[in-house]
C-alpha cells in the first residue's frame, strides 16, 4: 500500500509536510536522521512560508527516503554524524559477520 504525501522544495532541501496551516505557514518534519524502508525519523520539524515554497504531492517510496536521508549527509550539520554512524553500522556488521563464522574474538571490543 503506497501513501502519498505532500512534499515541501524549499532553497534549503525538500522536506514532507507535517500540515499547512490557514496563516500562510507549513509547518514540515525536520531533516531525516534514519531511515527504515519507507519509514522515517526526523530531527523535529521546521516551518516556512507557503509563498517562499513548492508543494508536492508525492508517493512515499524507497527512492525519495534515500534522497530526503542523502540530503541530510549532505548537511555540514549532520555530515560528521551521518559518517560517525556509517561507520559504527560497517563495524557492527563485520562483527556479526566474524561471529557468525564462528570467530569468537569478534565479542572483543577494540
Amino acid at each position: 500500500m503506497s501513501t502519498i504525501q505532500q512534499l515541501a522544495i524549499t532553497k534549503r532541501g525538500k522536506f514532507l509536510v507535517k500540515a499547512v496551516q490557514t496563516d500562510g505557514k507549513v509547518v514540515c518534519w525536520g531533516q531525516v536522521v534514519r531511515s527504515k524502508g519507507t519509514r522515517t525519523e526526523h530531527d523535529g520539524e521546521r516551518t516556512f512560508l507557503a509563498s517562499k515554497i513548492e508543494l508536492q504531492t508525492v508517493e512515499i517510496t524507497e527512492t525519495l527516503v534515500a534522497e530526503l536521508t542523502r540530503q541530510t549527509t549532505e548537511d555540514p550539520k549532520y555530515a560528521r554524524t551521518a559518517a560517525l554512524s556509517q561507520r559504527m553500522d560497517r563495524e557492527l556488521g563485520d562483527k556479526l559477520n566474524r561471529l557468525a563464522a564462528g570467530d569468537k574474538t569478534a565479542l572483543l571490543f577494540g
